[in-house]
């Protein structure tokens, strides 16, 4: 009778990795079609499959992460590029407008009136954000369809949050990754 009650942790153990596995061969089904695209390998980190490879010369990455509990699916494009700076892009929402409202974040504001009310910056370097951030870099930042888009000192990183299958298009990555990579210049 004792013995039942050890049997049950092996056996989460066990269904816990094959969820794991699970997701990890789902998703890399998925990427499994943009291989050509960077001319690399799938990874399995934790059940999030990961496409490393290169484009234009630079080391990149597209992550599938798997929905959670509360939180969607998400799509993660990374170019690697070195940036002086830390910045985060959302795009403008109810949680970030309340976030700032009650000042548990701080926003950075650029000065252009539709740039500033369409997303919502966060840095600790304001200067290098405003000297950054010219015409041509705001016009590619909106033509892209994120959720956050985030420099750090070692690469680019854009997330799409609830994608859809057509946003794994190659086209629709190839066009992604190109618009990176111009931000990166």
């Amino acid at each position: 009778m004792i013995l039942q009650p050890l049997l049950i942790i092996p056996a989460f153990m066990l269904l816990g990795v094959l969820i794991v596995l699970f997701n990890y061969w789902y998703y890399k089904k998925r990427l499994e079609p943009l291989i050509p695209l960077l001319g690399g390998l799938i990874k399995n980190n934790w059940g999030k499959a990961v496409l490393q490879g290169f484009w234009d010369g630079k080391s990149a990455e597209i992550t599938l992460i798997p929905a959670g509990k509360n939180t969607p699916s998400k799509l993660q494009i990374a170019l690697q590029n070195y940036f002086a700076f830390n910045l985060k892009i959302y795009s403008d929402n109810i949680i970030y407008q309340w976030s700032k409202k009650i000042g548990l974040m701080k926003e950075v504001e650029i000065g252009e009136p539709e740039f500033d009310k369409r997303y919502f910056l966060e840095s600790r370097q304001p200067q290098e954000i405003l000297s950054f951030l010219s015409a041509k870099k705001q016009e590619i930042i909106k033509s892209l369809n994120f959720t956050q888009l985030e420099f750090s000192p070692r690469e680019i990183r854009y997330t799409l949050s609830s994608y859809s299958e057509s946003s794994l298009q190659g086209q629709q990555v190839t066009d992604v990754l190109q618009k990176l990579n111009a931000l990166t210049k």
